[in-house]
Formats: C-alpha cells, structure tokens, sequence
C-alpha cells in the first residue's frame, strides 16, 4: 500500500522497495497510487476560478478549479512549470469535471471576484 507524507502526498515506492519485482507487482503498485490519490476535490471556494480567455476573438470566462501539480502525472503537458507564471486547471462543463489544461496565472480570475 502507498505510503502519504503529512500533507497527503502519495509516496512513490522505488522497484527495489517492492518486494516482488514484476510487472504485475509494479502495475498493482500503479494502481494503488492512483486509486490513493484525491482527484477532483474541491474543499472551499478558494480553488475555484473563472478562466478568462478568447475563443473565436470573443472574451469568454469559463468556470475551472485549479489543480495539484501532481495530477499533470501521466497527461500530455508539460511536467514541470514555474508556479509563479502558469497553474493546472481543470475545466467544469455541465456540472462535471473536464479536461486539463496549463494556463498562465493572469487568465485566472478568482471564483469570488478580485
């Protein structure tokens, strides 16, 4: 079973951590993690934004929460980034939780106003 720091990180086992060495053992080890790891959690109000941006030279606000850097784990964005310049969000369309994306910190206008 994963093992979480104090701050409800996952800790990743190393391959020489795990007792049994296959790619079953590292595949169920996978699957541990992912299911251990809260996504798509929002506690308050504070991770919601709205993310302002244009789409066919209209201005639009879409509502998004922004995201833990590691839930860009195993998606097609970068996996690095400097936090004072862009932040992961995901997108809520119809009440759901959409697709991720990486935008810059200016576009983010918080949920309450500013």
């Amino acid at each position: 079973t994963p093992k979480k720091d104090d701050k409800h990180h996952v800790v990743i086992p190393q391959p020489e951590e795990l007792q049994d060495n296959s790619e079953s053992s590292f595949e169920k080890s996978a699957e541990e993690i992912a299911e251990s790891v809260p996504i798509h959690s929002v506690v308050s109000t504070c991770h919601l934004f709205w993310h302002d941006h244009t789409k066919k030279g209209k201005k639009i606000s879409d509502p998004c929460r922004q995201c833990r850097k590691e839930e860009a784990l195993g998606l097609a964005l970068p996996q690095t980034w400097d936090d004072k310049e862009k932040a992961l969000i995901q997108d809520i369309k119809n009440l759901q939780f959409a697709e991720y994306s990486l935008v810059s910190l200016k576009a983010l206008v918080p949920y309450h106003g500013k």
